[in-house]
């Protein structure tokens, strides 16, 4: 193998690091060593040895990814392009409730009516979503019941046809 200056390289190729093999020596755009690698998820990258060696790098970007999307996938309702009618349902709530800025704040939130602790915060659309279930049908959405001044927690809220919404509002006469 060549030297850099004083200093031989060694010879990485067929090493495993974590998900990468070492396939051959390469120069960098500066002229300095690195390393061919192919991922075994299918691509390859270019990386130096040190990175390697200390775990910096694992993969060509793959391994990241997987690990960002497990993060963000707690309950497999919420994935950008898959998101849940329920997980809408939650979000809205939560935004009219909390965001003055909704522009039904001031029905929701400017009223007082509030959401319950467990379904705020890290897991509250989980804790939501085991409260109420799915949704019944398309028809169906989250309503306040039976108090409609009441705030969204679990014994306040009802899956509700569109006409049994309507007959719960405030100016419904009873």
């Amino acid at each position: 193998m060549e030297s850099r200056g004083s200093k031989p390289i060694t010879n990485l190729t067929g090493q495993v690091f974590t998900r990468l093999t070492v396939r051959e020596c390469v120069r960098d755009a500066k002229g300095r060593v690195a390393w061919r690698c192919d991922c075994s998820c299918g691509g390859s990258k270019v990386v130096k040895a040190a990175c390697m060696f200390s775990g910096d790098t694992k993969s060509c970007g793959c391994l990241r990814r997987e690990v960002m999307r497990a993060k963000a996938t707690k309950h497999g309702a919420c994935m950008p392009g898959q998101r849940t009618p329920e997980y809408w349902i939650h979000r809205r709530l939560m935004d009219r409730c909390m965001n003055p800025n909704d522009k039904n704040w001031k029905d929701y939130g400017g009223r007082g009516i509030s959401v319950c602790e467990r379904w705020l915060g890290e897991h509250g659309f989980e804790n939501f979503l085991a409260d109420k279930g799915v949704r019944p049908s398309p028809q169906h959405s989250i309503d306040r019941w039976p108090n409609n001044d009441g705030n969204y927690e679990p014994d306040n809220t009802r899956w509700a046809t569109k006409k049994e919404q309507v007959d719960n509002r405030r100016c419904t006469r009873k």
